[in-house]
């Protein structure tokens, strides 16, 4: 968000037309430019001298000029922002106070985050906070959350922006270095219930070979914050058939932002995956029963299906790239 803040301040400045434009025919100048704001930003903090100073590409200034036919400084001084930056040759120098104006609804974001993670029951009594990741190298980030958290301690490893990049390699080629989690989202699938008159909506009615149903239902297999231990943890359910002579059964999965969803196509539901399991020499019952099981504790979730009366089985796996 901070440098998204940064670039809508630059288009403010030259518009959007001429930014656009500097982004894509003079690349090299945008990242040179990106990558001087990145070394600011990390090391701005309370005591940092009144103006911060980044060195404007040329190829910047020249465009300002032939698409908006006035000089970079002339458009600043237009600007909102003429009592708080300043562009002398190709320097910009930016007040400190514009920075941590910038800063403000990332840090407040941040901070409401970490405090809304630690009101979870499984880790409310976790003392330490380590901040990994480019952002992490921020001295006012690290201000920020010791201020709001002056109980706990904060921790900044060395190199902390490589820590994500060293952890994956260490995960690679020793998998059980983590063996547990707290997963993020409740996972289910779609299923269907015996319709109540009265107390379920009838746009969600449906009919089958097995009488009215409620349709969308979101079956609850594992829910949210649940600690899932690696390799060998697995929630099952069973779910029968709806009509005679039927040949197949497809299950739609699931994950959800809420712990207790009720329908699949609610606000925080999303659909990713499905399984198909066929159902050989189909007859007339409507008891054939199809047993599920979601498999958590890897890098991926999988799903088996087995047909109970003939022992046939199929497999998905949820790869959340699609």
């Amino acid at each position: 968000m901070v440098n998204k803040a940064f670039e809508d301040f630059l288009k403010e400045i030259v518009g959007d037309t001429v930014f656009e434009s500097f982004k894509m025919k003079e690349t090299e100048d945008w990242l040179y430019m990106a990558l001087q704001f990145e070394s600011k930003k990390r090391e701005i903090e309370i005591k940092s001298p009144r103006y911060i100073t980044l060195r404007l590409p040329f190829s910047l200034i020249d465009l300002c000029e032939k698409v908006n036919g006035i000089q970079i400084q002339d458009a600043v001084a237009a600007s909102k922002y003429a009592e708080i930056i300043e562009i002398v040759g190709d320097k910009l120098k930016l007040s400190k106070v514009f920075f941590f104006y910038m800063f403000g609804q990332t840090l407040q974001r941040t901070v409401d985050h970490v405090k809304s993670l630690f009101r979870e029951k499984n880790i409310k009594e976790v003392g330490i906070i380590l901040m990994i990741g480019g952002f992490s190298e921020s001295r006012l980030l690290q201000q920020a959350l010791k201020e709001a958290f002056p109980n706990k301690e904060i921790v900044v490893p060395l190199n902390p922006s490589s820590c994500v990049l060293r952890g994956a390699l260490i995960y690679g080629h020793t998998p059980l270095t983590i063996n547990s989690r707290i997963l993020k989202y409740t996972y289910g699938t779609e299923s269907n219930t015996k319709f109540k008159e009265g107390y379920l909506p009838d746009q969600k009615k449906m009919n089958s070979d097995a009488g009215i149903r409620c349709k969308d239902i979101f079956a609850i297999f594992v829910g949210k914050n649940t600690v899932v231990k690696a390799k060998d943890t697995y929630f099952k359910k069973q779910f029968t058939t709806l009509r005679k002579y039927q040949k197949a059964m497809s299950i739609r999965c699931f994950l959800s932002e809420k712990t207790n969803p009720r329908y699949v196509n609610e606000d925080g539901c999303l659909k990713i995956g499905k399984i198909r399991i066929n159902l050989d020499n189909p007859d007339e019952s409507l008891d054939r029963t199809v047993s599920v099981y979601m498999v958590f504790g890897d890098t991926e979730i999988t799903v088996d299906a087995e047909d109970e009366r003939t022992g046939n089985k199929t497999r998905a796996v949820i790869d959340f790239l699609g």
